[in-house]
C-alpha cells in the first residue's frame, strides 16, 4: 500500500485546480496523507522515486488539445523520457486521471489523453478508469460520480491513519424547520466582530440594481421543511482572521496588480503570465466602435501599447494576449457590504474594508488562485491589535475584504441558458443564472463565512484576445497590441436586470492612457504556414475574423518586404491561393474591415473573397423569414472550386501549390460543427466515399495540422 496520495492538476482557467483542491480537502478529511501539486511541480514528488507513488491527476486542455499553462514543463519532461520507454522507469507508479474537455473542439480531452499515453508508455499502471468530463454538457455529469467512486478504490491503494479507518459519510439531510435554522446558523459570519452597517441603505452603491432571485418551480423559502440530496460541501482549507485594521476601498485596479512588481526595481519582471502580468496603456483614439447603430452586437477595437518597451514579447498573428480583468467595482463592493466586509466612513466620505489575514492549512491558502499565493499582497498592518497579530504565523496573506471580491472570486454562477433564457430578449441578450449576490439577497439570513466562499467560488480567470495586427507594420513592433471583440450582453434571471460581459464592457469603457494588466498567450499551431507556396482557406464569422485579419495583414507585409528585396523583379515573388470566407449579419451594420478585405484582393494577398451575410442579401434586402445563410452554406456552394485546393489537383491549382491549410476561428458551440459537417460533405462528394470515411479524413487533417481551429 502506498503511504501518500499525490494529487496533481494541469489547469488553464482554474477549473481543474479547483476540482483538485476539493479532492485534497476530502482526502484530508478521510485522513489520507495527501499533497497537492501543479503538474509543473512534479519534481517535488518524482515519478521515478524508488518506491513509485500513487497519483490522482486532474488535467484540462487549452487550444486544440494543448497543455494547460502550468503543465507545459511536465509535458516536455515526459516527452524527453520517451526514448527510455523500454526500461519502464515509471513501473512502480500507479495513477488515475480525470480529463476536462469540450466536445465542441475536435481534439476532445487532447492534453489529458497525452498524459495518459506518456505515463502508460513509461510503465505506469492506470488503477482507475479515466474520466472524460465534457464542458459542453456540464463537467459535473462526469466529475461528481468519478470522484465519488474513486474513494472506495483508494481504500485498497493508499493507507490512512487509524482515526480515519471508521470514517462514515453522512448524507446532507435537513428534516425539520428547526434543523434548517440550525444548518443556516452554521453559515453565520462567526470569524468577524466587525461593525455591520445597515445593508443597501444610503449611502447607496451607485450603478448596480439589487434583485431578488426568482427560481422556476421553487416553493417559498418559508415553506421549506425538508431538504434532501444536497450536494456535499467542500471543506474550506483556509482560516480567516480580522486584523482590526481598515483600508480605503480603491476602485482603480492598477494599485492591486502593481503589488506584483519587483520590490527592488518597482517594475514588473518577465516572464509574464496570468500570475505575473505587465502593464499596457490604451492608445489614443481607442477604444473605438466598429459596428453601426442598430447592430445586434456592439463590436469594439482596442489598441494597446506595452508600457515598458523592454517588456514586449515575441508574437505573431494567431497568438493572443491575456487581460487580467477585475470584477465590476460596484458589484464587488455590494457583496462586501452584504457580508459586513465594507462600511461607509461618514467622516472621510469613503468606503473602507477590513484587512483580513488568510492562512492555508497546507502551508498556503490552497483555495486561492496561484497568482495570489506566496506573496505578501498588503503590508503587515502596524495598527493591528497585538493580541491578534502576535499569534499569526509568518507565512500568510493580507487582503481587504473588498479586494477578495474584486480581484479573486468569480462571483457569478455558471450560465444556465436553457433555464434562465427570457423569451422577450433578443438573441444577443441571453438570460443567465443568478450570481452570488442574488442568492444572498434571496436568503437574507444566510451569512456564509469567507472560508466557505473561498472554497466554493472559483478564481477569477483572465480573458484572451487574438491579435488583429501584425508586428511587421511600420512603426508598430511587438509592443503594439490590438484586439477586436463583441460586448457581451445578457440579462439576469427574469430579464429585468441587464448585464454586460465582465471583460468586454470594462475594456470598451477604457479611456486613452488607462493602464491594463496584460500577458502573452501564445499558440502552438494556429499560425501562418512557414512558406508562401501553401494555399489557405480561411473562415471567420463575426469577430472570428479578428485573428484571420491579423494573419492577412502579416502576409501582406511579408509579400511587400519580399517584393522590395527583389527590386525590379517583383513578379518573382509568387504566393499560393488564399480564400477567405467572412461572415456577418448585415453589411450595413457589422461588416468588419470589408473595405480592407477588398483592398487585399486588389493587392493579390487574397485570391478569392467570399463575404457571407446571414440576415440580408448582398444588395441589402432582408432574407426571407427563417432563411439564413452561413459560412458553412457558402463552403458547400463553392465546393467545386475549392476541390483543387483541398485535394491537390495540380491541373487546377496554382503552379507549385500544395494541399491547402484550413483555418477556422469563431464560436465553438454551433458554427464549428456546421463548418466541420460542410467539409465532411465536400470531401465525401469529392472522393466518392461514405460520410464515416470522410469524417476520418477530416480528422486526419486536424491531427496533421491541415485543419486549424481557434474556437471559444
Amino acid at each position: 500500500m502506498h503511504k501518500k496520495l499525490v494529487l496533481m492538476y494541469g489547469s488553464h482557467t482554474g477549473t481543474a485546480e479547483s476540482i483538485a483542491q476539493g479532492m485534497l480537502a476530502e482526502a484530508q478529511s478521510r485522513h489520507y496523507d495527501a499533497v497537492l501539486l501543479g503538474l509543473d511541480d512534479h519534481e517535488q514528488q518524482p515519478f521515478t522515486a524508488p518506491d513509485g507513488g500513487l497519483y490522482v491527476i486532474v488535467c484540462s486542455s487549452t487550444g486544440d488539445g494543448d497543455a494547460p499553462d502550468n503543465a507545459t514543463k511536465c509535458f516536455r519532461y515526459l516527452r524527453k523520457l520517451k526514448p527510455l520507454a523500454k526500461t519502464q522507469p515509471f513501473a512502480k507508479v500507479e495513477f488515475a486521471l480525470l480529463g476536462l474537455g469540450d466536445t465542441n473542439y475536435s481534439n476532445f480531452c487532447g492534453a489529458p489523453l497525452k498524459v495518459q499515453k506518456y505515463l502508460k508508455d513509461l510503465g505506469a499502471e492506470e488503477f482507475y478508469a479515466m474520466g472524460k468530463a465534457d464542458d459542453a454538457v456540464g463537467l459535473e455529469e462526469v466529475v461528481d460520480p468519478w470522484i465519488e467512486n474513486l474513494w472506495p478504490v483508494l481504500e485498497k491503494k493508499c493507507a490512512r491513519s487509524s482515526t480515519g479507518a471508521a470514517l462514515v459519510e453522512h448524507e446532507a439531510v435537513v428534516s425539520t424547520a428547526a434543523d434548517l435554522e440550525s444548518a443556516v446558523a452554521e453559515l453565520q459570519l462567526s470569524s468577524s466582530n466587525l461593525a455591520h452597517p445597515p445593508v443597501f441603505t444610503l449611502p447607496a452603491v451607485p450603478g448596480y440594481t439589487f434583485g431578488k432571485l426568482a427560481v422556476p418551480d421553487l416553493p417559498a423559502t418559508e415553506a421549506i421543511t425538508t431538504l434532501t440530496n444536497l450536494p456535499k460541501l467542500v471543506p474550506p482549507t483556509v482560516t480567516v482572521t480580522p486584523t482590526g485594521t481598515m483600508k480605503p476601498v480603491d476602485s482603480d485596479p492598477i494599485p492591486f496588480y502593481s503589488q506584483f512588481a519587483s520590490p527592488i526595481t518597482k517594475d514588473f519582471v518577465p516572464p509574464f503570465s496570468a500570475h505575473n502580468p505587465t502593464l499596457a496603456t490604451v492608445s489614443a483614439n481607442s477604444p473605438r466602435t466598429l459596428s453601426s447603430p442598430g447592430a445586434v452586437k456592439t463590436i469594439v477595437q482596442l489598441d494597446l501599447q506595452v508600457a515598458n518597451k523592454d517588456h514586449a514579447w515575441d508574437w505573431v498573428p494567431g497568438d493572443a494576449f491575456g487581460v487580467c480583468t477585475p470584477n465590476q467595482h460596484e458589484l464587488a463592493l455590494a457583496l462586501a457590504v452584504r457580508l459586513g466586509l465594507a462600511q461607509w466612513n461618514a467622516d472621510k466620505k469613503l468606503w473602507e474594508s477590513p484587512i483580513l489575514y488568510i492562512h492555508g492549512q497546507s502551508g498556503g491558502p490552497a483555495d486561492l488562485p496561484l497568482s495570489l499565493r506566496d506573496r505578501p499582497l498588503l503590508p503587515r498592518p502596524s495598527a493591528a491589535p497585538s493580541s491578534t497579530t502576535e499569534e499569526l504565523p509568518a507565512k500568510g496573506h493580507y487582503y481587504s475584504g473588498y479586494e477578495l471580491f474584486r480581484f479573486i472570486l468569480d462571483i457569478h454562477s455558471t450560465p444556465k441558458k436553457a433555464l434562465w433564457r427570457h423569451p422577450t430578449l433578443p438573441d444577443a441578450r441571453v438570460g443567465r443564472g443568478p450570481g452570488l449576490l442574488h442568492v444572498l439577497e434571496s436568503f437574507p439570513n444566510a451569512h456564509p463565512t469567507l472560508p466557505v466562499l473561498l472554497a466554493h467560488c472559483p478564481p477569477l480567470t483572465p480573458r484572451y484576445y487574438s491579435h488583429t495586427n501584425t508586428p511587421l507594420a511600420p512603426g508598430a513592433g511587438t509592443g503594439t497590441l490590438q484586439a477586436v471583440f463583441n460586448i457581451v450582453e445578457y440579462a439576469v434571471v427574469d430579464g429585468q436586470e441587464p448585464r454586460s460581459g465582465l471583460a468586454s464592457k470594462w475594456l470598451a469603457n477604457m479611456q486613452p492612457g488607462t493602464r491594463v494588466p496584460v500577458f502573452p498567450h501564445l499558440s502552438n499551431t494556429f499560425h501562418l504556414p512557414a512558406h508562401l507556396d501553401v494555399p489557405m482557406i480561411m473562415i471567420g464569422p463575426g469577430t472570428g475574423i479578428a485573428p484571420i485579419l491579423g494573419m492577412l495583414r502579416h502576409r501582406a507585409r511579408q509579400l511587400q518586404i519580399a517584393r522590395d528585396l527583389h527590386g525590379d523583379a517583383p513578379a518573382a515573388v509568387a504566393a499560393a491561393p488564399v480564400w477567405v470566407f467572412q461572415g456577418c449579419r448585415d453589411p450595413a451594420k457589422d461588416w468588419i474591415a470589408g473595405d480592407e478585405m477588398k483592398a487585399l484582393v486588389e493587392q493579390g494577398v487574397i485570391s478569392r473573397y467570399v463575404p457571407v451575410f446571414s440576415r440580408t442579401h448582398a444588395d441589402g434586402r432582408a432574407r426571407e423569414q427563417g432563411s439564413k445563410y452561413y459560412v458553412q452554406d457558402a463552403l458547400r456552394e463553392h465546393a467545386g472550386e475549392m476541390r483543387a485546393l483541398l485535394e491537390g489537383d495540380s491541373k487546377a491549382a496554382a503552379p507549385g501549390a500544395g494541399l491547402a491549410k484550413v483555418y477556422l476561428c469563431g464560436d465553438a458551440k454551433s458554427m464549428a460543427k456546421g463548418v466541420m459537417d460542410a467539409l465532411v460533405d465536400i470531401v465525401a462528394e469529392a472522393r466518392g466515399v461514405q460520410k464515416t470515411e470522410a469524417i476520418e479524413i477530416v480528422m486526419e487533417w486536424v491531427k496533421g495540422g491541415r485543419y486549424l481551429q481557434d474556437l471559444w
